[in-house]
């Protein structure tokens, strides 16, 4: 199984990003789970994502960021696109 996590900023929007996400074309083998994001600094809301292969998990989270932008207009980031800038200041 794939797994990525979005995060935001905004934890006022927790519950109509849930909504927002059952209405979303997602690819059948999704699955997501919104929650409060404890893991990164700045960030307030957390969206699991997971799917059987990499190319759905891609089209999963493509498609999810694409629906927060249109309807929130969020600007997001994946854990992994986080870590990596955590890791580049580190190192600079």
């Amino acid at each position: 199984m794939a797994e990525e996590t979005i995060t935001f900023p905004d934890l006022g929007l927790i519950e109509q990003v849930e909504a927002l996400l059952a209405t979303l074309a997602l690819p059948h083998d999704a699955e997501f789970r919104v929650e409060p994001a404890f893991d990164y600094p700045g960030q307030q809301v957390a969206i699991d994502l997971a799917a059987m292969t990499d190319e759905s998990l891609n089209t999963l989270v493509e498609a999810v960021r694409d629906g927060l932008f249109m309807k929130f207009r969020i600007a997001t980031r994946t854990c992994s696109e986080l870590d990596r800038e955590i890791l580049a200041k580190q190192t600079a």
